[in-house]
């Protein structure tokens, strides 16, 4: 079974001529034992005050030394509790303790003693054999603290898990330790003393704090711890998970509708899927601000808050009552069975009743057939008129009733839809988001793209100038080599020519003997100047279109040099 069925309040009527039936009991422990089909409700208080009730009231209480009352509810018996005396070594009346069922023996721990007027809260162990009602006391050689308004919780046959708690209840100073306790059939049925039972767990990850006061369930290999009391006196609504094989916590984040803050309320695994969580108050047990009898399912696999609206007589609202659940208590739970959460007990807002209230949450048959108890009737014959109408009066109201549950079925699935539907919305307005970011990272993108490409193009046209650039600089550089050698051309035409005019005057005026009318060498130096000259003239023409080559190349060079500055710039 992994859907949740239509669930129904129902109030178990006291039964008068049940001379056990126990009176109210706040802070009691009840189990259910599968083997006997069997509730166990042990301990709690029936005197505390019934109006504003707080921690201040225990001394009011004391209960000389009375040893504690165990109580059984018989599911196979007629809405009768059996009171049962117990032998041997008796744990005194106390309240929130916890006990847990390791076959034979149900265990108890910790807890508020009442035979005192001081606070006395404990940190013993007790054993009771089902088969003989006998109890036994243990000697604990490792002392795990005196505690109470903890949780002990059974996760398999041999082992169980105790957290958090109170050490003395009206300073607020609580724990946040985690212990775990191994049971050995063999060795408690031996008669001596046990030693080392408790094993702290050295915790890791994200720890759920110093509290009490909250509800703790076991579910397919982790722990699950809702709500509490800090030691600030805050509440919370928080949902935390442990991982058994890595001994780590984590605080969930959950969907949907949560419950509100609070503490002192119960919570129960339903099926293998869900955990439901009921009534608790907001404050403390000094400033009660709030009593809930709301209900709530965590559906586990999709981490799902659904705040049920529930059939039938629902109880005022109430805290510090017991709650046991016989589906996480069955040895061997077959496909399709039912379960039925017992609620006991507790402050009930406006009540004033003295007896033990029981009331209990359970799934509607769907295979309930309405007219299954009138349809063997004879209505044509007088004899049975009067029962037939008695009856079809009584099945008409059994109709009514289910018509009324079956509308609240549809109504809490409208409600699941909703929200639902609200999560679908969230999620798809979430999705348009997260398109319409992508959409503008793709344009965003597309723009860089093409940024990119305008940059290649420009480093390619950059790369296309600086290789004319080097070019025409390597033609520049062949052509000053041509024109260096062009000057120097002209500068040896020039001394060739100078020292010709120096030879020339220097063996004119030296030669004395030459005749004035002899004008030889003036003819053969003027022809020679003549021809140097225009030679002069030649490279003086050449090197002007040189001036004029090396100005063309210089103004290209510039014009490349222009264009990269350019493109650096943008």
């Amino acid at each position: 079974m992994s859907g949740l069925q239509t669930l129904i309040w129902k109030k178990i009527e006291k039964n008068n001529n049940d001379k056990f039936w126990p009176n109210n009991l706040i802070g009691a422990s009840l189990i259910y034992i599968d083997d006997t089909k069997q509730y166990y409700l042990i301990g709690g208080n029936d005197k505390l005050l019934y109006n504003n009730y707080s921690t201040k009231d225990l001394n009011k209480v004391s209960q000389n030394n009375e040893k504690i009352n165990v109580y059984i509810y018989d599911l196979q018996l007629e809405n009768k509790w059996i009171k049962k005396e117990t032998k041997g070594n008796s744990p005194k009346i106390r309240i929130f303790h916890k006990c847990i069922y390791f076959s034979p023996f149900i265990f108890l721990f910790g807890g508020i003693e009442l035979n005192t007027k001081k606070e006395n809260q404990k940190d013993d162990l007790y054993s009771l054999n089902i088969k003989t009602l006998e109890w036994k006391k243990y000697t604990l050689n490792n002392k795990i603290g005196n505690r109470a308004e903890f949780q002990w919780k059974k996760i398999e046959s041999s082992l169980s898990f105790i957290y958090g708690g109170s050490t003395v209840l009206n300073k607020n100073i609580l724990y946040n330790d985690m212990w775990v306790f191994k049971y050995d059939k063999n060795l408690f049925l031996q008669n001596e003393n046990k030693e080392n039972l408790f094993t702290k767990i050295n915790q890791k990850g994200e720890l759920p704090g110093n509290l009490k006061a909250f509800s703790m369930e076991y579910c397919d290999g982790n722990l699950y711890l809702f709500g509490g009391l800090d030691d600030k006196l805050y509440n919370n609504n928080n949902l935390f998970k442990f991982n058994l094989l890595t001994q780590t916590w984590e605080i969930l984040l959950t969907k949907g509708n949560p419950p509100p803050e609070r503490c002192y309320h119960e919570m129960s695994l339903i099926n293998e899927n869900n955990l439901l969580i009921y009534g608790g108050i907001k404050g403390n047990l000094n400033n009660i601000q709030n009593i809930y009898n709301d209900v709530f399912i965590m559906n586990l696999k999709e981490l799902y808050w659904i705040n049920a609206i529930i059939g039938g007589v629902t109880p005022n609202p109430k805290y510090a009552f017991s709650l046991c659940c016989n589906y996480g208590c069955k040895v061997n739970y077959e496909e399709g069975s039912s379960y039925e959460i017992f609620i006991l007990g507790g402050y009930e807002e406006n009540s004033n009743d003295s007896y033990l209230k029981i009331y209990t949450i359970s799934e509607i048959d769907s295979k309930y057939d309405y007219f299954s108890s009138i349809k063997d009737i004879n209505y044509k014959d007088e004899s049975n008129k009067d029962n037939f109408l008695i009856q079809a009066e009584k099945n008409i109201d059994d109709y009514k009733e289910k018509i009324a549950d079956l509308e609240l079925s549809i109504r809490n699935k409208e409600l699941a839809n909703e929200e639902i539907k609200k999560e679908i919305n969230e999620m798809k307005k979430k999705l348009i988001k997260q398109i319409n970011s992508l959409n503008e990272q793709l344009l965003t993108s597309d723009d860089k793209i093409k940024e990119l490409e305008f940059q290649k193009n420009k480093l390619k046209e950059n790369l296309e100038n600086d290789i004319a650039i080097t070019n025409l600089k390597k033609k520049l550089k062949d052509f000053m080599e041509l024109k260096s050698g062009k000057n120097i051309d002209f500068f040896s035409y020039s001394c060739e020519i100078h020292m010709l005019y120096y030879d020339t005057v220097s063996q004119i005026l030296n030669n004395t003997q030459i005749e004035l009318n002899n004008n030889l060498p003036y003819i053969n130096l003027e022809g020679m100047k003549q021809k140097y000259i225009e030679r002069l003239g030649d490279l003086k023409n050449k090197l002007k279109k040189f001036n004029i080559q090396e100005d063309d190349i210089v103004s290209e060079l510039k014009k490349y040099n222009n264009i990269i500055d350019d493109n650096e710039n943008n």
